[in-house]
């Protein structure tokens, strides 16, 4: 109101819930050698056609930069718009996983055959592998945005309660989920369950590979063990997945009720 006068103040339900702001810079060079005369056109803040510079003054080469003021409830419903998008790309993500528990059970069973077709077994592994992969790309690409959507509700000030949900119930469950190694996680005492999974199931993998190269029948103990270990960090995987995937769910609901 102080520096925009001609801005109708209203009631906030019902009134304009955003606005479309340009701001540019424009300086003057007083250098009384090297400036010129500047006469501000007509309509333009200083004056009328009177009114006068000495120096030589510029408006940034940019022209305007643009900016859309919205409410806070107006940004949080932007924010959950692409939170469900998140919790799409996160259930497909854990279907993958939990299609893979599942077809690894079948290949373990075979390989305490010693006439089973090892190709075959390696071709199911391998579809295994890549629903592995893109699980975690999805997961990783989830983690990312959230770190993005936790700066952009700082810059703009969001309330500080929820932004502490989305870091506590979220971004530290992803933290649990996609962490690399030591160095790279918040918390010393924990270590990815993707890193995990996929470390157990490329072992698993590789023993098959190299019977497969050897034409030698497969090893039931070494594969009951490796496989099984695979398994257990899969459903541990699939675990955490599903808890982000809850806390997402009450989040989205509660930012729906409160821009109602």
């Amino acid at each position: 109101q102080k520096f925009t006068p001609e801005f109708k103040q209203t009631d906030a339900e019902g009134g304009q819930m955003h606005y479309f702001l340009q701001i540019a810079v424009q300086a003057t060079d007083n250098d009384v050698e090297t400036g010129a005369e500047y006469r501000y056109p007509i309509g333009q803040v200083g004056g009328g056609e009177r009114s006068i510079l000495r120096g030589n003054t510029k408006r940034n080469a940019n022209g305007y930069l643009n900016f859309i003021v919205v409410s806070e409830n107006e940004l949080l419903s932007q924010i959950a718009l692409e939170e469900e998008m998140l919790f799409e790309k996160l259930e497909i993500a854990k279907e993958k996983v939990d299609l893979g528990i599942t077809s690894l059970l079948e290949q373990q069973s075979k390989t305490q055959n010693k006439n089973s077709d090892l190709d075959q077994i390696i071709n199911r592994m391998n579809e295994i592998r890549t629903a592995l992969g893109t699980a975690g790309n999805n997961v990783r690409e989830a983690h990312q945005a959230y770190e993005n959507i936790l700066k952009e509700m700082d810059v703009n000030r969001v309330k500080a309660e929820r932004v502490k949900k989305i870091q506590d119930a979220i971004i530290t469950r992803l933290d649990t989920i996609v962490v690399k190694d030591m160095s790279d996680q918040r918390n010393p005492n924990n270590t990815g369950s993707f890193v995990r999974a996929e470390e157990a199931f490329q072992k698993a993998h590789q023993l098959l590979e190299e019977e497969n190269a050897a034409k030698r029948p497969p090893d039931a103990a070494a594969h009951r063990e490796n496989m099984l270990d695979a398994h257990r960090q899969m459903v541990r995987l699939s675990d955490d997945i599903r808890l982000v995937l809850d806390a997402m769910s009450e989040g989205i609901v509660e930012i729906g009720r409160a821009s109602c």
